[in-house]
């Protein structure tokens, strides 16, 4: 809606101006802000989570938010590179974007 409050509902011309004006919103989100890299893809905040016992059931706990993360995890993949799975990426020491950038979260509520 941003997009094409921008362009006053104009998608003439292939919608390039609505594809411009996209690659220059960004949206506010419950989790962190939302904006598209230049394949219009989102770059979120990501969430480590630890698995722990509680009370003899799983139970899911939110330790950081990595903000910023895109759809090729920092260079991680691309569109030659294997699919992630089970054997890729290889494990190598990588210099992330996001490396040191972590936050520890605050869970309010939670019990």
């Amino acid at each position: 809606m941003k997009g094409l409050e921008e362009v006053k509902g104009d998608i003439s011309g292939g919608q390039k101006d609505l594809q411009a004006a996209l690659a220059k919103v960004t949206l506010p989100a419950p989790y962190g802000e939302i904006k598209l890299d230049d394949n219009r893809q989102a770059i979120i905040s990501v969430f480590d989570q630890q698995l722990y016992m509680n009370g003899g059931k799983l139970a899911v706990k939110t330790i950081n938010q990595i903000p910023g993360v895109d759809q090729t995890f920092g260079g991680t993949f691309s569109a030659s590179t294997p699919a992630p799975g089970r054997n890729a990426p290889g494990c190598q020491k990588r210099d992330l974007p996001w490396l040191g950038k972590a936050t520890p979260v605050k869970v309010v509520g939670a019990g």
